[in-house]
């Protein structure tokens, strides 16, 4: 073999890797920026939905107050009303 068919073969074989590389490697590079967009979404969901689950443990509490306060106002309404009617008999 002399020495201009053995450079073209190297310069094939060179070509065929950088063809190769940019025909599964560029896509295997963009998946991998993709999945690390998707786990950082995912991350920020998980975060997003621990903070409404937060929130509406709060609400439930203050609703649960609330009942409470009602509860009680009620209760001590009917004392009053009580007390009110033995002094009109």
């Amino acid at each position: 073999m002399n020495r201009p068919v053995v450079i073209a073969i190297v310069v094939g074989i060179l070509i065929g890797v950088l063809g190769g590389f940019l025909w599964w490697g560029m896509p295997t590079g963009r998946m991998h920026a993709e999945l690390g967009q998707v786990r950082e979404r995912a991350a920020t969901l998980e975060k997003d939905a621990g903070e409404a689950e937060q929130r509406a443990r709060q609400a439930e509490d203050a609703l649960e107050r609330v009942e409470q306060e009602l509860a009680l106002e009620r209760e001590q309404r009917a004392r009053l009303e009580s007390h009110l009617s033995r002094g009109r008999k």
